[in-house]
């Protein structure tokens, strides 16, 4: 895949072109890995565009929801999250990318009628692990597409993100799931998608 960006560091904000390549490890499913990510400076002779992927256990490697509220605001030093605040919600494009990939990859069945644009972002949050490479996160989120099937429209994206050094690949995945705030505790290990 080729974008375009602008480069704000670069005189006058030019336009540079960006080239990433992602693996979908299962259809349906929020399960993906990103092997090249970089400027793009043109073919070199040797390039290949095919690279060994490293296979993951994935499907294996998805979130669950924890037993605790992972959006309640603790500023103890021993807190297993941090809550996003509303002005990072808003700087962060990062967050929303992983929302409208999790809402999508599993929502293909209704991909025509599923807007993402109608995805409303209530809080987030991100598990604080050991693993300076890996990150968890919650995304507690409206859809109104949801409501038009009788689903519930409060519901929440979980998203692990797995950086491996080794081979430069960065991995997702996750899905996501109805979010009943009274049940989050009682239904801590809960990760069925509905």
């Amino acid at each position: 895949m080729t974008c375009k960006f602008k480069d704000p560091a670069a005189t006058r904000g030019s336009v540079r072109t960006f080239q990433a390549v992602v693996h979908e490890k299962t259809y349906n499913r929020f399960a993906l890995t990103c092997t090249v990510a970089r400027l793009f400076v043109g073919k070199r002779n040797g390039d290949s565009d095919k690279k060994t992927v490293r296979r993951y256990g994935l499907i294996g490697l998805m979130p669950k929801l924890p037993a605790e509220d992972p959006f309640k605001e603790d500023d103890t030093i021993t807190s297993r999250f941090y809550v996003f605040k509303e002005s990072e919600l808003q700087e962060k494009d990062w967050i929303r990318l992983y929302l409208e990939l999790a809402v999508a990859t599993s929502n293909r069945q209704r991909a025509k009628i599923h807007s993402l644009t109608n995805l409303k972002i209530l809080k987030a949050a991100m598990e604080i692990t050991r693993d300076p490479d890996g990150a968890i996160l919650y995304i507690r989120y409206e859809d109104s597409c949801e409501a038009r099937v009788g689903k519930d429209v409060d519901r929440i994206a979980l998203v692990r993100r797995i950086l491996d050094k080794d081979t430069g690949s960065l991995s997702l995945v996750g899905c996501n799931q109805s979010f009943i705030a009274s049940a989050v505790l009682e239904a801590g290990s809960s990760s069925a998608q509905d």
